[in-house]
């Protein structure tokens, strides 16, 4: 299917795109580069494994910012329905991120569906990373990235100890 987009011009930054949750006083912002780096590694064609790696940005009380997207590592554990990171160079690009003034606000990978959803596996590993590692922030972002066009594929949920939050993409003109 033919899609239609404007032209970017040579260094231009693409759009940010806007996510809101009702249960929520905050917006997520994610960055065109973020997008654009998760989007380079959809799952679309049969045999492709699943891809991901974190998400680092900046928090205050009305945003959070998404301002960079790493991996997938070598070393990761990939199939056509499981990710999960190289526990090391996982930890390696927290420790660079921080350095650099963006916080580590949760985990990003691909699912090889159309409108992808958190298995039962990815729930499990966002609550872990929550109880077992000291964090910067009370809650963490999952960003599971489908195989449709994106922000349209792009499913994002937040996890806290209160529980689990889906967010929605705002559409603006």
């Amino acid at each position: 299917m033919a899609s239609f987009a404007p032209k970017r011009k040579p260094g231009q930054q693409d759009m940010n795109t806007v996510w809101h949750c009702p249960d929520s006083n905050q917006i997520i912002e994610i960055q065109g580069d973020v997008i654009k780096h998760m989007e380079r590694h959809q799952q679309i064609n049969t045999g492709t494994s699943e891809a991901g790696g974190q998400l680092f940005g900046t928090v205050t009380p009305d945003v959070v910012r998404i301002l960079h997207a790493t991996g997938p590592y070598h070393g990761d554990d990939r199939s056509r329905h499981r990710y999960r990171s190289a526990p090391q160079s996982a930890q390696l690009s927290i420790t660079k991120e921080a350095e650099r003034g963006r916080i580590y606000l949760g985990e990003w990978h691909t699912h090889a569906e159309g409108n992808p959803y958190p298995s039962r596996l990815d729930v499990d590993v966002m609550e872990t990373i929550l109880t077992r590692s000291k964090l910067n922030t009370t809650s963490l972002l999952l960003a599971i990235v489908g195989q449709m066009p994106l922000p349209r594929s792009l499913c994002v949920w937040s996890f806290s100890k209160e529980g689990a939050l889906k967010w929605s993409h705002v559409v603006t003109p």
